[in-house]
């Protein structure tokens, strides 16, 4: 499953979430910064709610954040899975 262009700021938050990022503070204009356990860093985040990301620049924030493209992916398969579980039953 490669990630896709249509990838939202909430696409992107609920991946943040599961890998331990939390939100830190607001920054200048329609960014905001995050923090990153897996590199003890903050890292910068455009959000707005209609906007989509392409892909170059979601990976750039994937990896600010220390998390890998595969690992994304593995989790994106894992939800869906689940998802068809429950709407199998």
């Amino acid at each position: 499953m490669p990630l896709r262009n249509s990838f939202t700021y909430h696409d992107l938050v609920k991946v943040l979430r599961h890998f331990g990022c939390t939100f830190s503070h607001e920054r200048r204009g329609s960014h905001e910064a995050r923090y990153s356990p897996l590199t003890n860093e903050e890292f910068t985040v455009f959000f707005h709610a209609k906007a989509t990301f392409k892909v170059k620049t979601l990976l750039s924030i994937l990896s600010d954040a220390g998390i890998s493209k595969d690992d994304v992916i593995a989790y994106l398969s894992k939800k869906n899975r689940n998802n068809e579980k429950q709407r199998r039953r």
